[in-house]
């Protein structure tokens, strides 16, 4: 594939990734600002993506928006993702974060990172904000431990050197990373203190599909203080989770 038509894909995923962040309108010369994209090649390339249907234009305001066109993309894939056993698991996320009162993130293993795919947000204001499609590094966060759980040490093992030779931003200690996923095994869940946010942490739980095939880990995330205060509470209504999700494999 020409190089230009590759820089054109990456410029219109950025574009789209823009809007997701920022959740309103926005015009041509923020957008070349903020990607740091030429203000002539932006124009062209908004306009090319009006054409085809993806973006609004709002002639009187001069701003752009991503069409419900854009919305109905993705909308299979976290079908696809959970099959059936988002029937039985986002009601309860849903209830749990109610519950809670802190941000609450379903994972699942991607590779090396933890693909957040699914995200309830609490209704107070909110000190941990994530957004369903998040990656983390699943050697560095209470969710990848929690999945980590369900793998043998030998690929633990695996996964924590490819973290480190892969040219990780941050690497891992290897002791570090087994003792946390030791501990997650022993007691149930996985906690992570101030991994990517100062005085932010999360509390993690693996839990396995009805049928087995797939892994997942329940977390909660919040200020480290308020977790730390109510970590009885959180395993607790995590472990509840997880029951209910994972009963209806022993019927």
């Amino acid at each position: 594939m020409p190089s230009g038509a590759i820089k054109s894909a990456e410029r219109t995923l950025r574009i789209f990734e823009y809007f997701d962040r920022v959740e309103r309108a926005a015009g041509v010369q923020e957008l070349a600002e903020a990607l740091g994209y030429p203000r002539s090649s932006t124009a062209a390339l908004v306009a090319s993506l009006v054409k085809l249907g993806y973006l609004s234009h709002n002639r009187s305001a001069r701003a752009y928006m991503p069409t419900v066109r854009v919305a109905g993309l993705g909308a299979w894939v976290r079908r696809a993702t959970l099959g059936e056993d988002r029937h039985r698991m986002l009601p309860q996320l849903h209830a749990l974060a109610r519950k809670i009162d802190e941000t609450v993130v379903l994972g699942v293993a991607d590779d090396l990172n933890v693909q957040y795919i699914h995200v309830e947000l609490p209704e107070r204001p909110l000190m941990y904000f994530q957004k369903a499609g998040a990656l983390r590094p699943l050697c560095r966060t209470a969710a990848g431990w929690a999945l980590l759980t369900a793998l043998p040490d030998e690929e633990v093992e695996r996964r924590i050197m490819r973290h480190n030779a892969l040219g990780a931003d941050k690497p891992v200690d290897p002791d570090a990373v087994k003792r946390e996923v030791t501990l997650a095994r022993k007691r149930g869940y996985a906690f992570s203190r101030q991994a990517f946010m100062p005085g932010v942490g999360m509390v993690a739980m693996p839990a396995t599909s009805p049928e087995g095939s797939r892994h997942y880990a329940f977390g909660v995330g919040g200020p480290l203080e308020r977790l730390e205060e109510k970590e009885e509470v959180i395993v607790r209504e995590l472990a509840a989770c997880v029951r209910a999700f994972e009963r209806r494999k022993r019927r």
